[in-house]
C-alpha cells in the first residue's frame, strides 16, 4: 500500500451470527477469500519476524490480527471450511497455547532466505496448494524487498510500513441473524446489478433451496460439498464447467453464463430428497475431476495413454468445446480402447474443421447433440460408439474439401502447423516400423521454412521470380518441416545446398528432414509436388 494512502477498501464481508455462550461468533458467507488472503499476508510477515529472531514482534502480530484474546481464553479469529483446516492450522492458526496463552508453533524451516518460509508436512489430509502458494508468494516478496534495502534503519521502516498498512484496511460488514435474511439481501444485490460471481450465486441458490426444504438442517453439509466441488475445479473455469455440466444433465440444454444461476436454481428446486441432492453434488464433483484433467496443458509424453495423448493434441489445437461431450463420455465409459477410438475420431474431426475454416460457434450444439445420442440405463448412460462416429463424420469436411483446403492453406508459425508436422513425423516413423518417440516441445523443435521467409538476394538470384510469387509459396505446407532448434538457428536464410549439408540438416534425427536431404534442388515445382504428396498422406493420417 502507498504510504500516502489513508485507507484501502477490501469490500463487503457478509456474516451470519452464530454466537455461543459468552463468545461473539460468525459464519462468513461472502468474503472468505479476501479474509484468507489478508491473513496469509499477515502470517508471512509474522514468520519473517521469526526469521529475524524478533519473536516478540511475531507474537504481537499473531495476537493483534490472528487471535481473539480475552481475560481467560485465546481463540483463532478465523476457522476455515473443514477441507482447508489442516493447511490453515499449519500456516495461520499456529498458536499452541491450548486456548490460554500465546505460544507459536516452531518450524525449523523458517530462516532469512527467499525460501525460508513455514512448511506443511505431507499428510493424508487435504493440503490446499493455493493457500500455500499465496503464503509463499508473500514471504518471498517481503524477503526480496527487505534484502534490496541497504540501510538498516530503512529495513526497519519497511516492516513497520507493512504493519501500518494492515491498520489501513477497511471493510463494510453485513451481519444477519439468519441465513434466510442474508439470502434475501444477496438477491437484492444481484437484482440491482451488483453481482457476485456466477458460481457464488449458484452456491447461494443451492443453499437457499436447502434451507427452505425438508433437509434445511443440512446447510453446513451441502456448503462443505460445494466447497469440495470448487476445490476439485482447482482454479479452472468454473462457469464453463457449470455450462458443460448442464449439457450433461437430463435437460441437456445450452445456456449462457448469465442464464446459468436461474437455470441451476430451477434445477436444484426440483430435487426434494436429501440423498438425491447429495448424489447430484457428488456427481458434479466427479465430473469436475474429469473436466480438469481434460484441460491438461502439460506436454505429451511417451507414457501417456493414447486417449490422453489425443486430448492433449485437441487442446494444442485450441478445440476444447468437445470437452462437454468427453466429460460425460469418460464418466460413463471407462474402457480404455473405446476412449482411445472416440478421442482419435474427435481429434481428426476438429483438425479437418480447422483446415476448412468451419465456424466454432456451432460446436456447443454439435457436442450437445452427441450427448443426446446416449441411452439411459439405471443410474448410468450407455453410448453406442458407432452412432458417435457417424455423427462425427456428418459434422466433418469430406475428403475432397479437406484435401483442397490443406493444399491451398497459408501455413503460419502456430500450433496448428506444429501439430500437423508432428503428426507427419509420427506417421513416417510408423511407416518405417520405428519406435515412436514423443517429440520435444516447440522450444526444442521449430518450424523451418526450407525456402526461407525472407526473400534474400541469394534466393532472388537462384529463383528469379517476383516477390508476390515467392510469398505465395513460402507458406505452403510443402515448404515446411520440423527442425531441431540448434540447427534451425544455424541455417537461417541459407540456400538449400548449404542447408542440406552434413553440418546442418544432415545432423537432424527427424524422418521428414532426412527426406528433404534426398532432394537435389529446392524450387517451386518441388514445393508443389511435396504439397500434393502431403495432402494425400493427410487423408491417411486424418482418415474418418
Amino acid at each position: 500500500m502507498d504510504k500516502k494512502e489513508n485507507s484501502h477498501y477490501l469490500g463487503v464481508i457478509s456474516l451470519i451470527r452464530t454466537d455461543k455462550v459468552g463468545i461473539n461468533e460468525y459464519e462468513v458467507i461472502d468474503g472468505q477469500q479476501r479474509l484468507i488472503t489478508t491473513m496469509l499476508l499477515i502470517s508471512a510477515l509474522r514468520d519473517f519476524y521469526i526469521a529475524l529472531n524478533e519473536l516478540d514482534c511475531a507474537e504481537g502480530i499473531q495476537k493483534e490480527y490472528l487471535l481473539a484474546v480475552d481475560t481467560r481464553q485465546v481463540f483463532n479469529k478465523l476457522t476455515p471450511c473443514k477441507i482447508d483446516t489442516y493447511t490453515f492450522e499449519n500456516i495461520v492458526n499456529i498458536n499452541e497455547g491450548e486456548g490460554k496463552i500465546i505460544s507459536l508453533k516452531f518450524d525449523n524451516n523458517i530462516r532469512l532466505e527467499a525460501n525460508g518460509f513455514r512448511r506443511v508436512k505431507k499428510s493424508d489430509k487435504y493440503i490446499n496448494k493455493n493457500i500455500l502458494f499465496t503464503y509463499e508468494y508473500f514471504y518471498k516478496n517481503i524477503f526480496k524487498k527487505y534484502q534490496s534495502i541497504k540501510n538498516k534503519g530503512a529495513k526497519r521502516e519497511f516492516l513497520l510500513d507493512l504493519e501500518e498498512s494492515l491498520k489501513k484496511l477497511e471493510i463494510i460488514l453485513i451481519i444477519s441473524e439468519n441465513i434466510e435474511s442474508l439470502f434475501l439481501f444477496f438477491d437484492s444485490l444481484n437484482n440491482r446489478g451488483l453481482q457476485l460471481s456466477q458460481i457464488d450465486i449458484i452456491r447461494n441458490n443451492l443453499l437457499k433451496t436447502i434451507s427452505s426444504s425438508k433437509f434445511k438442517d443440512d446447510v453446513e453439509e451441502f456448503s462443505y460439498l460445494w466447497d469440495k466441488l470448487v476445490v476439485s475445479l482447482d482454479n479452472f473455469d468454473g462457469v464453463k464447467f457449470l455450462k458443460y455440466y448442464f449439457m450433461c444433465t437430463k435437460e441437456n440444454k445450452i445456456f449462457s453464463s448469465k442464464e446459468l444461476p436461474d437455470r441451476y436454481n430451477h434445477y436444484f428446486e426440483e430435487i426434494d430428497n436429501k440423498i438425491q441432492m447429495k448424489n447430484e453434488i457428488e456427481k458434479m464433483i466427479d465430473y469436475a475431476k474429469i473436466y480438469t484433467k481434460l484441460f491438461d496443458k502439460s506436454e505429451e509424453i511417451s507414457n501417456d495413454k493414447e486417449y490422453i495423448k489425443n486430448v492433449k493434441r485437441i487442446n494444442e489445437l485450441g478445440q476444447q468445446a468437445c470437452h462437454s461431450f468427453l466429460m460425460d463420455y469418460f464418466y460413463n465409459v471407462s474402457d480404455e480402447n473405446r476412449r482411445n477410438k472416440i478421442t482419435s475420431y474427435i481429434e481428426k474431426m476438429m483438425f479437418r474443421r480447422i483446415i476448412c475454416n468451419y465456424s466454432t460457434k456451432k460446436l456447443d450444439g454439435i457436442f450437445r447433440d452427441f450427448i443426446k445420442l446416449r441411452t439411459e440405463s439405471e443410474n448410468r448412460y450407455i453410448y453406442d460408439d458407432q452412432k458417435i462416429i457417424e455423427a462425427i463424420k456428418r459434422n466433418s469436411p469430406n475428403d475432397e474439401e479437406f484435401r483442397n483446403m490443406f493444399i491451398n492453406r497459408e501455413w503460419g508459425r502456430d500450433n496448428v502447423t506444429n501439430y500437423t508436422l508432428r503428426k507427419y513425423e509420427y506417421y513416417l516413423t510408423n511407416q518405417n516400423g520405428g519406435v515412436i518417440h514423443t517429440l520435444k516441445s516447440r522450444k526444442d523443435v521449430n518450424i523451418e521454412h526450407v525456402m526461407p521467409e525472407k526473400y534474400s538476394e541469394a534466393w532472388k538470384k537462384k529463383l528469379a521470380i517476383p516477390e508476390e510469387k515467392y510469398q505465395e509459396y513460402v507458406s505452403k505446407i510443402g515448404n515446411l518441416i520440423l527442425l531441431e532448434f540448434d540447427i534451425n538457428t544455424s541455417v537461417k536464410d541459407s540456400l538449400f545446398a548449404i542447408k542440406k549439408n552434413d553440418q546442418n540438416y544432415g545432423r537432424s534425427t527427424l524422418k521428414q528432414v532426412k527426406q528433404i536431404i534426398e532432394y537435389s534442388d529446392w524450387n517451386l515445382d518441388v514445393i508443389d509436388k511435396r504439397t500434393e504428396q502431403l495432402s494425400e498422406i493427410a487423408l491417411e493420417i486424418w482418415k474418418l
